[in-house]
């Protein structure tokens, strides 16, 4: 697999690339458009308008939202890497990002060559949850469970090769079990048979379940993520359960055509890193149960760009493990 830490992103900073810099001094002079890969109204839908408001402001340049949606992001991908490569052109992203080329045939693009990380914007972790009658309240009592009871458990998913069916799948390779993963047309009649008593488990999203877990109607076994949750700080990680290298986050993030200039890459993330201070976008983000990045650990492009280098490495690895074949 090839690496972004060999593409141009970073030329920038150990040659000076004085073109690139003159394409940064100029850039933008006209409106930038921001591709959301989903349908108008969805969480991707609505991150892309408030950055792409408060992007604009910072810009002095209008940016406009296109929505290119199907084929689980695609088709909207497909849209930007072959776009010019002139910073004027922006997608997105997402944690589909990374599972897609694991689980799809015959993609028209390449994730690390035909993209440059830009700017990472936001995440929640995904939980995992359970139905209330579920006999098990810890993840080591459902591990177990799911030992002494193979294929007796089922899972439940938005989709085919999305990061939830991906969060199951990595779940059955690092605990050593066997649930049975059942899609599903989207995640919300998932929730709705899991709290029906149809399904047993899921890993969604946070804010998704949220409500449903304080009235006690779901039960959270554990948090997907690298800390515990504000909102239930006695629920453990999975990490900390026992797989010290799971981590499922649902998140955003800005991404160019590659060959976008790395001068032109570095002042978008830093209009960037100017929004994502502002109250009212953090705001808007906490009201979606998400956090903003931290400009210490994904605040540049090359940070976001070892990211997905990660996250795209571990799925092929998991995919393989699993007997997963791109479909």
């Amino acid at each position: 697999m090839k690496s972004w830490l060999s593409l141009p992103l970073i030329a920038v900073a150990l040659l000076g690339a004085p073109l690139a810099n003159a394409a940064g001094d100029t850039w933008p002079d006209r409106p930038i458009h921001i591709i959301s890969p989903y349908s108008p109204g969805g969480g991707n839908d609505s991150i892309s308008r408030l950055v792409a408001q408060h992007l604009g402001q910072v810009l002095g340049q209008q940016v406009i939202v296109e929505n290119r949606a199907g084929a689980g992001t695609m088709i909207g991908n497909d849209y930007v890497a072959k776009s010019a490569p002139d910073g004027y052109t922006l997608i997105v992203n997402g944690a589909g990002f990374v599972t897609n080329p694991s689980f799809y045939a015959n993609m028209r693009y390449d994730s690390t060559r035909d993209f440059t990380p830009v700017a990472f914007l936001a995440s929640s972790p995904l939980a995992l949850v359970g139905n209330a009658s579920v006999p098990f309240s810890t993840m080591p009592e459902l591990i177990d469970y799911a030992k002494k009871h193979p294929g007796k458990l089922s899972f439940g998913n938005s989709g085919y090769g999305g990061p939830d069916h991906y969060a199951c799948i990595m779940f059955n390779e690092f605990a050593g079990v066997d649930i049975a993963s059942v899609p599903y047309k989207g995640s919300a009649q998932v929730i709705s048979d899991l709290l029906g008593g149809h399904l047993h488990l899921t890993i969604t999203p946070l804010p998704a379940v949220q409500e449903h877990i304080q009235m006690g109607k779901l039960k959270m076994l554990a948090i997907a993520a690298a800390q515990r949750s504000p909102q239930f700080p006695d629920v453990p990680t999975i990490a900390e359960s026992g797989m010290p290298e799971y981590e499922a986050l649902n998140w955003y993030g800005l991404m160019a055509p590659a060959g976008t200039p790395p001068a032109v890459v570095h002042k978008i993330n830093e209009a960037v890193g100017t929004i994502l201070l502002k109250p009212e976008v953090i705001k808007v983000f906490n009201a979606q149960g998400m956090v903003p990045r931290d400009p210490d650990t994904m605040g540049s492009p090359e940070q976001f760009a070892a990211y997905l280098q990660k996250g795209l490495e571990q799925t092929e690895r998991v995919a393989k493990a699993a007997g997963i074949e791109p479909q």
